[in-house]
C-alpha cells in the first residue's frame, strides 16, 4: 500500500512539473483589445441640475438618507446624487452633484422648469466617520446639512 501511494505521489508530481514546464516560453495569449488600449470610461456624463431647491437628511439604521429635490422641464430622466471623481477635497465633508439626463428629444428652448424631481442616496455610518457636514450641489447653488 505504501508503495502504490508513493507510485501515485510521483505521477501526480511529474505531471505538475510538466505543466509548469510548459507553460514556460509561451506567447501570452491573443487578445481582442485594440493596439494602445481602450479609450477611457466617461464616468459622468449627466448634467448638473440648475438649482437644488430642497435637502434633507434623515437618519436611518447604519446611516442616513440625503434627500434632494429641484425642478426640471418634463422629458430629463436618470437622475441622481453622485459623488465628484477623485478623493473628498475635504475629509469631514460629503459633496454630491444632483444630476440629470437630458430628454432624447429635446423640448422648446423656452420651456419653464414644471416638473419637481428629486432623488436620494443611502451614506453608511462608516462613510460618515469624521464628517461634519453634506452638500448636495446643483448648478447655480448648493444646500448644506451640517452635523
Amino acid at each position: 500500500m505504501t508503495r502504490f501511494l508513493t507510485t501515485r505521489r510521483a505521477a501526480i508530481l511529474s505531471l505538475a512539473a510538466l505543466g509548469l514546464a510548459g507553460a514556460c516560453g509561451r506567447e501570452p495569449p491573443k487578445t481582442l483589445e485594440p493596439e494602445g488600449g481602450y479609450p477611457p470610461l466617461v464616468l459622468e456624463d449627466r448634467e448638473l441640475i440648475p438649482a437644488v431647491d430642497a435637502m434633507t437628511v434623515e437618519p436611518t439604521p447604519g446611516g442616513v438618507i440625503v434627500t434632494a429635490t429641484g425642478h426640471m422641464v418634463p422629458g430629463y430622466w436618470d437622475i441622481g446624487l453622485v459623488s465628484p471623481p477623485g478623493p473628498r477635497a475635504v475629509a469631514s465633508e460629503i459633496q454630491l452633484e444632483f444630476r440629470v439626463r437630458p430628454p432624447v428629444v429635446p423640448e422648446d428652448a423656452g420651456s419653464a422648469p414644471t416638473q419637481q424631481v428629486s432623488a436620494a442616496r443611502y451614506i453608511t455610518d462608516a462613510e460618515l466617520a469624521g464628517v461634519r457636514s453634506i452638500t448636495v450641489s446643483g448648478a447655480t447653488n448648493s444646500r448644506t446639512s451640517r452635523r
